[in-house]
């Protein structure tokens, strides 16, 4: 697996195996986002699927690319939280 390539100022890493993963969050469901008392609580995993089913991919596909939006979403979440801490 080749490495990732991140620069010191970004924060996220960026694998070019996530193209398809990233391409279909940032375009499609950046806004899927599912509400709780505290704020963004997950991404709204039911419209991902909807989504990744769409895109015409074999099932195999599409569950991979599903773990890979989740994991995407998760980081940016978590991304996310940090920085309203520092607020």
């Amino acid at each position: 697996m080749p490495a990732a390539k991140k620069q010191d100022d970004e924060p996220f890493e960026y694998w070019e195996e996530a193209d398809e993963a990233i391409f279909c969050f940032i375009r499609y469901l950046s806004d899927q986002w599912i509400y709780s008392f505290g704020g963004i609580a997950a991404l709204d995993g039911s419209q991902a699927l909807a989504v990744i089913e769409r895109l015409h991919r074999k099932p195999a596909r599409q569950l991979r690319l599903l773990e890979e939006v989740k994991a995407f979403a998760t980081g940016v979440l978590k991304h996310f939280h940090e920085q309203q801490k520092k607020s």
